[in-house]
């Protein structure tokens, strides 16, 4: 319903426990999880990936659809980069991790020549096993990470 759904932001570390960033606001209740310009070196491509599949894991809202993430990725690596990321390389590393990636969209970076920002849509191939506890929430929220 129009009107009756919150947003909240929480800073996260993509290397610390989801479990341990609950405070001020848990954002395990999220049905959209937004991340912008949130990843872009090798080194943290991995926790990144395991803090959003933990997320979409910890998102079970009985009224609504799967959790989903939304991130917007600005391609920084050129051909020869050794530390920063790659698009490509960031949509294998999670269709790696059993997500399912949708381009959604992508902008030339006008500050940058021949860079472009994409945006993607990422879920979970599938869910937890019936059963497995998950936080539940009443209403949904959306939470922008970063």
């Amino acid at each position: 319903r129009v009107g009756t759904g919150s947003a909240a932001i929480q800073p996260l570390d993509w290397r610390r426990p989801l479990r341990s960033q609950v405070v001020p606001i848990d954002v395990r209740g999220a049905n959209v999880i937004l991340a912008v310009d949130a990843v872009w070196l090798q080194e943290i491509v991995e926790p990144f990936i395991s803090t959003i599949i933990d997320l979409l894991n910890a998102t079970f809202l009985p009224c609504c659809a799967a959790a989903t993430c939304l991130i917007a990725f600005r391609n920084r690596a050129s051909a020869d980069a050794k530390a920063f990321v790659t698009d490509a390389y960031l949509k294998e590393r999670f269709q790696a991790r059993g997500c399912v990636l949708f381009a959604r969209g992508e902008i030339e970076a006008p500050e940058t020549e021949g860079r472009r920002t994409c945006l993607y849509q990422i879920e979970l191939a599938k869910r937890l096993p019936k059963g497995q506890s998950r936080p539940t929430s009443a209403e949904g929220r959306s939470t922008i990470i970063s």
